[in-house]
């Protein structure tokens, strides 16, 4: 869908009489203008700030908007990409009925990110569930000397949370205990 538009479906055969909608727009800018405690949950797979083919969307627009919310003042890309979180995380907050729900996805490399944007915006993260595939690209740093570091990441990381106000407190019963890798920085 182009950006701007929304799409109203029917409701499946069977389904109690709901109405529901898609809305193909910049969080920043569809969300302050939605009515508070509006919905049970929210579910996105917003960028993940890692620069994806080097398009804005993934990049460039999350380093303004951050810049933007911090008046002007440039950060480091992680740490642009969790006020960014927490920019957009706020509002799904304000939009969330007591007790709803956000699950949003991350790439590997910034899910902690992620969740602690979210956490600066108010909600507690409860879970992390896990995707586990095994398709697509080998992930890659060339360090120089004919040295790389080669991971496949099998998996990608929707963080589950839910609203501060959420009682009780359900959680999920963990089956992988996921682990993070640091590196120190390489030279370039």
């Amino acid at each position: 869908m182009p950006s701007g538009t929304s799409h109203t479906g029917p409701n499946p055969a069977g389904a109690p009489a709901v109405s529901w909608r898609v809305e193909c727009a910049d969080c920043l800018t569809l969300l302050p203008g939605l009515e508070a405690d509006s919905f049970g949950a929210v579910i996105t797979d917003a960028p993940y700030g890692i620069d994806f083919h080097d398009e804005a969307w993934d990049g460039r627009a999350i380093d303004e908007a951050a810049a933007a919310a911090s008046g002007g003042i440039q950060v480091g890309r992680q740490e642009g990409f969790q006020r960014w979180c927490a920019l957009w995380g706020a509002e799904c907050l304000r939009v969330l009925l007591p007790g709803g729900h956000l699950l949003c996805f991350a790439a590997p490399r910034m899910a902690h990110r992620l969740g602690c944007g979210l956490e600066e915006a108010g909600f507690e993260v409860r879970d992390t569930l896990m995707w586990v595939f095994g398709t697509g690209m080998p992930k890659s740093r060339h360090l120089g000397e004919g040295r790389s570091a080669d991971l496949k990441p099998a998996s990608a990381y929707p963080l589950y949370s839910a609203t501060a106000t959420c009682e009780p407190a359900y959680a999920l019963k963990p089956k992988v205990s996921p682990r993070l890798p640091p590196q120190p920085p390489h030279a370039a």
